[in-house]
């Protein structure tokens, strides 16, 4: 039984990994759809970017209360509203590097968000 559990544990670390920016963005719409309840995918040939929406049932006009953007060489770039926060605040979770390796790190990032932009 740890034999099988160890060889499923394997084959999802496998699936989780991000190969490359060409495979993240052709991938990003169907990965994240679990994200998009609570914002918009925006993808495009140098970049793909969440934007997490403000509740437009609570104000008249409804605003980007925060971003992601996830660059070509995996970079991931946060945003608060319009001011860019610092990448090392997701080290914990991206590394020094600040780049994106897992799909598991997205929702991780988007909660992130959710819970700390003002």
């Amino acid at each position: 039984m740890a034999a099988r559990d160890d060889k499923v544990m394997e084959q999802w670390l496998e699936s989780d990994c991000i190969n490359n920016f060409d495979d993240f963005s052709a991938a990003v719409l169907q990965k994240s759809t679990d994200l998009q309840r609570d914002g918009i995918v925006v993808s495009n040939a140098g970049l793909v970017l969440f934007l997490l929406v403000a509740n437009v049932a609570s104000s008249l006009c409804p605003s980007v209360v925060a971003s992601v953007k996830v660059w070509r060489d995996m970079t991931v770039d946060v945003y608060d509203d319009k001011e860019q926060r610092d990448r090392r605040e997701l080290a914990w979770l991206l590394g020094d590097e600040g780049k994106l390796t897992r799909w598991s790190q997205l929702p991780n990032i988007c909660a992130h968000l959710q819970n700390t932009c003002t």
